[in-house]
């Protein structure tokens, strides 16, 4: 017989189902990289984006919540998603493409903003856009990039933590 009791459990597992957030902060550290070059007219768009680093330091990208691509209605705009599968499997660079969003004409770049190897894209984008929209945290992220280096300090350098990227939103919306 175990002596194991589930009801010693419950409160760390308590508001799961509501917010995936929840489940994701407890086993991945996230961090932010905040785009501080003015995009180019004419050229594709970039901005912000997370980072969900695992314990073994396998790093899942996808839109940050203050991504210019949010403000589009993803009801009434017309939506393209196209992973870089040119790149899947290979080493990337910090300004490697792995994914470009057209929405309405207007395209946005996902860049690695990492070295690493990219293992897998998000192939239920292609087919379902709004998990963008509706689940960009969990199901909609875009990409997955194990790190090359092993040391967290260099592989995500220019990133920031939540806590800052948090006060970066702040100031930016006052």
């Amino acid at each position: 017989m175990a002596d194991y009791d589930v009801t010693q459990y419950r409160d760390s597992v308590r508001g799961w189902n509501e917010d995936p957030k929840k489940y994701l902060n407890r086993y991945y550290t996230i961090h932010y990289y905040v785009e501080t070059k003015q995009t180019q007219e004419n050229k594709p768009k970039v901005g912000n984006i997370y980072v969900r680093q695992s314990p073994n330091k396998i790093c899942v990208l996808g839109f940050a919540p203050d991504h210019p691509i949010y403000k589009y209605d993803p009801l009434t705009s017309r939506i393209t998603v196209r992973p870089c599968t040119d790149v899947l499997g290979k080493k990337v660079k910090p300004s490697t493409v792995v994914c470009e969003v057209d929405i309405d004409g207007h395209i946005y770049q996902l860049q690695a903003r990492m070295g690493g190897v990219l293992k897998d894209l998000n192939p239920r984008l292609v087919k379902e856009p709004q998990l963008l929209w509706e689940h960009g945290m969990d199901e909609g992220y875009v990409a997955i990039i194990l790190p090359q280096f092993e040391a967290t300090e260099k592989q995500l350098a220019q990133f920031i933590t939540s806590e800052a990227y948090d006060s970066h939103r702040a100031q930016s919306q006052s």
